[in-house]
């Protein structure tokens, strides 16, 4: 079921929302590390899409354990 589904997400949050985040949540920095938020203007943005069981996130490509979907 995985392998057909498809979907894709473009979420952005302001930069103020996110440095209240991180306060809050230090780990929260990760994913700006990780470069699944990425700061555009006054925003940080996630680009997501699963396609044909492969996830991009912000054009680059995340693993899926598919032997873990059961």
């Amino acid at each position: 079921m995985l392998l057909s589904t498809e979907a894709s997400i473009d979420l952005s949050i302001p930069d103020a929302v996110v440095q209240m985040m991180v306060q809050a949540e230090p780990n929260m920095a990760m994913a700006i590390g990780g470069g699944y938020l990425v700061k555009r203007g006054d925003a940080y943005e996630l680009e997501a899409q699963l396609k044909k069981g492969l996830l991009t996130v912000n054009g680059a490509p995340i693993p899926i354990p598919l032997g873990a979907v059961r």
